[in-house]
């Protein structure tokens, strides 16, 4: 676990820094539970192929939020590169993240996974099977039949 902390300098001169902290806070949220939520979250609502890898601890100000890394890792070709990142409230458990940064997310995903896959999809679409298309290419002999009205009538009349 790493821990960033962000705070703005002017660029005007070269100064040592002296940094001293000592920090008390009660963090109700872990780690691994922050990376379980985007989990649950990404999967459901960006998509599969997303994950979440270990997460940063991010202190800004009097804020503190674990940054979930979003990596697109797809079967037979790994992890590709990390997408976005979602963060998690370290105190409450709360996404931090909006919708924007959220579709940003998936924008990256979509250009990682065609850039990798060269703008071919991995699996090609297959045309969705319809009784035209599968009696068209089964023999007439194995396409067995039967009266409807025999399948039909013992459940209309009750038996």
């Amino acid at each position: 676990m790493s821990t960033v902390i962000r705070e703005t300098m002017t660029e005007t001169e070269t100064v040592p820094i002296y940094l001293s902290l000592h920090v008390v806070a009660t963090l109700n949220t872990t780690p691994a539970d922050a990376r379980r939520m985007v989990n649950r979250q990404v999967v459901t609502e960006l998509g599969t192929g997303l994950i979440g890898r270990d997460p940063d601890l991010v202190i800004e100000g009097e804020q503190f939020f674990w940054r979930v890394p979003i990596v697109l890792s797809l079967p037979g070709l790994g992890d590709l590169g990390q997408v976005g990142h979602v963060d998690v409230d370290a105190r409450t458990g709360e996404f931090l993240t909006d919708e924007a940064t959220r579709d940003r997310i998936v924008q990256h995903a979509r250009r990682l996974y065609y850039g990798a896959t060269l703008g071919e999809p991995l699996w090609p679409k297959r045309e969705k099977p319809t009784s035209a298309n599968y009696h068209a290419n089964t023999p007439s002999s194995s396409i067995p039949t039967a009266n409807t009205a025999s399948l039909v009538a013992p459940v209309v009349n009750g038996r």
